[in-house]
């Protein structure tokens, strides 16, 4: 479950990242330009990935862990977001890798 909801806070971030006004508008992928033209329905969506996040890791580690620990999970991934969307270096099928990893640990330890 935790990985299911680091996942909710990177789309959350990411939708958040590419609504904001002082963003480069870049169209590279269908979901980038969704987002920047839908910006109210964009943060919405995001909003809702990152309240849903909140609740799994509330219910998985406790209420003022689990709080610690989403801002901890936010803080670190609103600041990779940050740094590496610029760049265009990381793709999302190394992402997907990523998390497809994070997940098999998950379920197999």
């Amino acid at each position: 479950m935790i990985t299911v909801s680091i996942l909710l806070i990177f789309f959350g971030s990411f939708l958040l990242y590419h609504t904001s006004e002082k963003g480069l508008i870049s169209y590279d992928l269908p979901a980038e330009k969704w987002a920047q033209l839908n910006k109210v329905i964009s943060k919405v969506i995001a909003v809702i990935f990152l309240l849903t996040s909140l609740i799994i890791i509330v219910v998985s580690f406790g209420r003022t862990s689990g709080i610690l620990f989403w801002l901890f999970l936010m803080m670190m991934i609103l600041g990779l977001i940050i740094i590496m969307a610029p760049f265009k270096k990381v793709t999302y099928k190394q992402i997907s890798v990523l998390f497809l990893g994070l997940l098999i640990l998950e379920l197999i330890l």
